[in-house]
């Protein structure tokens, strides 16, 4: 079972990108469950929640640099936690969170972030 943990903030984009996935994962007769969160931040709490269930997850969500260091704060500390719990916990996370400086970025990586990031996720299902 896959467990897609997505962030409501910018849920024009989220939604777009949890979309695709779900579309692919069912083309494939993939099993998959989605999970909602406020925002980036709580992406790796909610993992690390539901990591004795499962070992695969996508990460879904967009942080866009505004005025402040805010961006990098939070960036750095997702980008971080994640890759802490797959070490720490022996999950796989396909990391789907867009940082980008400006929301025309966000909207054009979305459009395929989200299959990038589910393929990834079964290439390595597939090979262990």
């Amino acid at each position: 079972m896959i467990e897609l943990v997505s962030s409501n903030y910018y849920s024009e984009l989220t939604d777009d990108m949890v979309s695709s996935i779900e579309t692919f994962c069912e083309d494939a007769n993939v099993s998959y469950n989605i999970h909602k969160v406020n925002g980036v931040w709580e992406i790796p709490y909610r993992i690390n929640s539901l990591s004795d269930k499962s070992n695969y997850f996508v990460a879904i969500g967009v942080v866009i640099k505004g005025e402040t260091d805010h961006y990098e704060y939070i960036s750095s500390a997702v980008s971080n936690g994640l890759i802490t719990l797959s070490l720490n916990k022996d999950v796989y996370i396909s990391n789907c969170i867009l940082n980008v400086k400006n929301y025309n970025q966000a909207v054009e990586r979305s459009k395929t972030k989200g299959v990038e990031a589910i393929e990834a996720l079964l290439n390595i299902l597939n090979n262990d």
